[in-house]
């Protein structure tokens, strides 16, 4: 239930971030969506202890791998938790300061920085467990992880 909650959260969370971009694009004169958001530009995505749970058997994890790594993911989900509620938090007023009847930019502005450091606070966590993920694995796991990620997914071509 908590797994379902948290994939409802993130994706109502990255939807709204893609509202909020193309919003200020639009107002900079710049027309929609023309770039995706910051957060998701091409930089390599930190594997989070779900995918790594998941590939226990590509990778190969011991029992004692398996149980610290659950152990960190059920820590880093009890602090995503609290960031998702403080990112909503901060939501609600930026879509009153952008649907304002008087609108200021530097209010938006205000109330859009207030997310980006959610976001950062989020990032941060998400490097730390990653961090603490590293120090279980091998580094003949690390070295497997480096090259499936190098490996083209489903629909994309080869990197």
């Amino acid at each position: 239930m908590k797994k379902l909650f948290l994939i409802v959260i993130s994706i109502i969370f990255a939807a709204s971030m893609l509202v909020v971009y193309s919003q200020t694009n639009v107002t900079k004169g710049k027309g929609g969506m023309s770039a995706p958001p910051p957060m998701m530009r091409g930089f390599s995505r930190i594997p989070s202890a779900d995918m790594i749970l998941m590939m226990s058997g590509t990778l190969k994890l011991s029992n004692t791998q398996s149980s610290k790594i659950k152990s960190i993911k059920a820590n880093t989900d009890k602090s995503m938790a609290s960031l998702f509620t403080k990112m909503q938090k901060a939501s609600t007023p930026l879509r009153n300061e952008i649907y304002a009847a008087k609108y200021n930019e530097n209010n938006v502005k205000k109330q859009y920085a207030q997310i980006r450091a959610v976001e950062t606070e989020m990032t941060n966590l998400n490097i730390s467990t990653w961090t603490k993920i590293r120090k279980v694995l091998t580094a003949d796991q690390i070295t497997k992880l480096r090259s499936m990620s190098n490996q083209p997914r489903m629909g994309n071509k080869a990197r």
